[in-house]
C-alpha cells in the first residue's frame, strides 16, 4: 500500500527499484490511472536517502500487447513526471526473465547425452549415413495403454506431464529426449506466448551437486550460458519444461556398506535431482530418462525421484521396418537375429567398424556380399 492505494509489486535491491502494475483492461483510462500510481511511488521512494543513488523504473504490464493509446498515455506520464516507465505485454515481461534465443542457440551447439557419440570414422568406411531419426515406440508401464512416440512425449511434457523413459544401454533414450527437446523448441519459437522454454540437462555433468540451483549453474556453465540466474528465475516462475537425461549416470560421493544399503545409496546420489523435481512448479513438464535396472522397481523409482504420479514408459528396440530404415535394406539383410536392434549399437557397427572386404580374394568367388555383423560376431 502507498498513499492509500494498492500496488501490485515493488522490488527494491541495493542498486534499483522496480514497480509493476498488471492489467487485463485495454482502455486508455486504465493506463492513466496505473501510470500515475507508478509515477507516485517511484518519485516518493526516490526521495528517501537510502534510495537516492538507485535507478528507478516502472512497468505497466498488459495481458495482450498494449494498445497505441495505452503506450501514448504511459509515455506522456513518464515525460511529465520525469520517471522511466514502459508499457509492455506479459509475454515481453516473461522474455525478460531469460534470453531464450541465446540459451537455445548455445544449447543446440552442446552435446545431448550419448546421442552425440561420434568417434572418428575409418578412412575406408563406405556405410550409409544414419542422421535421419527413426521413430521408436514407447511402451507404457500401465498395461492396456497404447504405445506412444516422441511426438506424443513432447505434447504431454508441454501439457505439464511428468514422464519417465526407461531403456537399456544404447536403446535410444538420449536421442528420444533430444528429439523431444527439438519438438518443444520448435513449438516455443513458433508461439512463445503459448509454450514454455525447453531446458535440456545432461545429468552426467551433475556429479556431487547438492541443490537445484547448483544444477542450473553447472548446466549454464557447461553450455557457455553466462546468465545462470536467468535460468533459475525462469524455472522458479514455471516458464520452462525440464528434460533430464541420464539419472542412472549419477553415482554417490561415497559408499561404505553392503548391498542392503543400495536403496539409500541411490536415493542419496539422486538427492539434488529429486529436490529439483519436487521444487519444479506444477505447470511445468518434466521428462527424465535412465536405465531401468538402476532401481529395484517402479515404486523405488517414484519415491527416489519424487515422481509419485509420473507416467513410466520403456523405449522399444527397432522392429524390422525400423531396422531397414535405419540401416538400409542391403545391410539389414545381414543382421543376425541375436543382434539387438538398438540405435547406438547399430550406429557404432554401421559407421565406426571396418567393413568386411567384398569378394573372396582374387577370382575365388565369395558372392561379394558385405557382412559386417558376422565379422563382429566372429571377432568377439
Amino acid at each position: 500500500m502507498h498513499r492509500g492505494r494498492e500496488h501490485d509489486s515493488v522490488f527494491v535491491n541495493s542498486e534499483s527499484i522496480a514497480a509493476y502494475e498488471f492489467t487485463q483492461h485495454r482502455t486508455k483510462e486504465k493506463a492513466r490511472q496505473d501510470g500515475e500510481k507508478l509515477a507516485d511511488i517511484l518519485t516518493d521512494m526516490g526521495r528517501e536517502s537510502a534510495n537516492q543513488f538507485k535507478s528507478r523504473v516502472a512497468y505497466f504490464v498488459t495481458q495482450d500487447e498494449p494498445t497505441a493509446d495505452q503506450r501514448t498515455q504511459i509515455a506522456a506520464i513518464a515525460k511529465a513526471r520525469s520517471v522511466q516507465m514502459h508499457a509492455i505485454s506479459f509475454l515481453t515481461l516473461q522474455k525478460r526473465l531469460i534470453d531464450s534465443q541465446l540459451y537455445l542457440r548455445l544449447r543446440d551447439a552442446a552435446p545431448f547425452g550419448s546421442s552425440g557419440f561420434a568417434p572418428s570414422p575409418r578412412p575406408q568406411q563406405s556405410l550409409p549415413p544414419t542422421e535421419m531419426y527413426i521413430q521408436q515406440g514407447l511402451l507404457p508401464a500401465d498395461s492396456g495403454q497404447p504405445e506412444i512416440t516422441t511426438i506424443d512425449l513432447a505434447s504431454r511434457c508441454d501439457a505439464g506431464g511428468r514422464i519417465v523413459v526407461l531403456g537399456d544401454y544404447g536403446a535410444g533414450k538420449s536421442e528420444a529426449l533430444r528429439q523431444t527437446y527439438q519438438k518443444l523448441r520448435k513449438s516455443y519459437l513458433r508461439k512463445p506466448d503459448e509454450h514454455r522454454l525447453p531446458v535440456h540437462i545432461n545429468l552426467r555433468d551433475m556429479y556431487g551437486l547438492r541443490s537445484p540451483t547448483e544444477v542450473f549453474r553447472r548446466h549454464a556453465e557447461s553450455i557457455g550460458f553466462s546468465s545462470s540466474e536467468q535460468l533459475i528465475s525462469a524455472w522458479r516462475a514455471g516458464a520452462v519444461n525440464l528434460i533430464l537425461d541420464g539419472f542412472d549416470e549419477l553415482i554417490p560421493l561415497r559408499w561404505s556398506g553392503g548391498a542392503r544399503d543400495l536403496r539409500g545409496v541411490r536415493k542419496g546420489a539422486l538427492g539434488c535431482i529429486s529436490e529439483l523435481i519436487r521444487e519444479t512448479p506444477g505447470e511445468s513438464g518434466i521428462v527424465i530418462a535412465g536405465r531401468a535396472q538402476y532401481f529395484s522397481g517402479h515404486d523405488e523409482l517414484r519415491s527416489a525421484l519424487c515422481l509419485t504420479d509420473a507416467q513410466i514408459y520403456s523405449i522399444l528396440d527397432f522392429d524390422e521396418e525400423g531396422l531397414r530404415r535405419f540401416a538400409g535394406s542391403e545391410l539389414a539383410r545381414g543382421v543376425d537375429e541375436w543382434i539387438p536392434r538398438r540405435p547406438l549399437l547399430l550406429k557404432f557397427v554401421l559407421e565406426y567398424l571396418s567393413p568386411v572386404e567384398r569378394g573372396g580374394g582374387g577370382g575365388g568367388g565369395g558372392g561379394g556380399e558385405l557382412q559386417p555383423w558376422r565379422a563382429v560376431a566372429s571377432s568377439t
